[in-house]
């Protein structure tokens, strides 16, 4: 069994991605050429939707009021209008202009400081996903004008299974993440587990997290620990609240959730996390998801349907 990996730290979508690939039938040269193509294809992907670079795909979107939507464009759209009716509202791709006026202009990588590229209306309506109008025949979109979009609360799990959806073709195991948002194929053939054990990134020092056992399943964390920055004398978050038009303030700093894609698993992370964690772990026990949530003030919780793929010392 012939086992590569590649690990890059920041270089795409201002995050870390692992990418670990097996199969005992392909060379070392066929893995390698697979793990550069998934490489160019994530930063492909940045390149078309990322909001922080002028005329990509989501730019020209973004600044007009009908589009012809290339197959992966209407796809997202699709399913973003999808999950904005599944989580009432909670998950709306529409909230860019409150991202940057709380302060979320320019990448991490940046250090959260500068202009946007985006020049917003002073005065404009206010806007949900419930302006963007889908024509799927004519492979068209429109939405008024003023109407601006970011995909990055969908993106990342989208070109993630994306990927995945190739690799289940060529590869009996691997392993794909991207800024957490991750698929697990088969089991972990270098440390010689028959499954992947996937440690749940701590949001505290000194704070043991639980390690989950997963295989032929996607995971997905948000948080609201990592992309932090002042305004005034208020901390805010990458994460919007849609409801209310600014950064969270949940009292939940992680949650991770388990299921059939990454897309999915990237979302919900988000819903849950936004609902606070009484009402998430209630959903969570109504709806049987998988998951494990993080207070701020470091309970953990972990629903029913979750426990199963929760690593337990013997």
């Amino acid at each position: 069994m012939l086992t590569k990996e590649k690990y890059l730290k920041d270089e795409i979508m201002a995050t870390d991605t692992y990418i670990c690939l097996s199969l005992e039938t392909l060379n070392e040269y066929e893995i390698e050429k697979d793990l550069d193509f998934i490489v160019n294809t994530l930063k492909s992907f940045e390149k078309n939707y990322s909001r922080f670079l002028k005329n990509n795909k989501l730019w020209e979107f973004n600044h007009s009021s009908v589009i012809s939507a290339d197959d992966e464009m209407l796809e997202m759209i699709k399913e973003s209008a999808k999950y904005y009716k599944e989580t009432g509202g909670f998950f709306d791709p529409t909230v860019l202009p409150h991202m940057i006026a709380e302060g979320y202009a320019v990448s991490k990588n940046e250090g959260f400081k500068g202009r946007s590229i985006y020049k917003l209306p002073k005065k404009s309506e206010k806007h949900n996903f419930d302006n963007i109008e889908i024509d799927c025949v004519n492979k068209k979109v429109r939405k008024p004008k003023d109407l601006y979009i970011d995909l990055g609360g969908i993106g990342k799990g989208f070109i993630v299974d994306k990927i995945k959806n190739y690799l289940k073709t060529r590869y009996s195991s691997f392993c794909l993440s991207v800024g957490g948002d991750m698929y697990l194929g088969g089991k972990d053939e270098k440390n010689k587990y028959d499954y992947w054990a996937i440690e749940i990134e701590s949001p505290f020092k000194d704070f043991t997290t639980p390690t989950l056992i997963l295989s032929n399943t996607a995971v997905a964390t948000s948080g609201t620990y990592k992309r932090v920055w002042s305004m005034g004398n208020a901390t805010k978050t990458h994460i919007i609240n849609p409801h209310l038009n600014r950064a969270t303030t949940s009292n939940l700093i992680s949650l991770t959730v388990i299921g059939p894609s990454t897309v999915y698993c990237d979302v919900y992370a988000k819903y849950l996390l936004l609902l606070g964690l009484e009402k998430a772990m209630e959903y969570c026990e109504n709806y049987n998801i998988p998951a494990v949530a993080i207070s701020s003030k470091g309970r953990v919780e972990i629903t029913g349907s979750a426990r199963k793929f929760v690593w337990q010392d013997e």
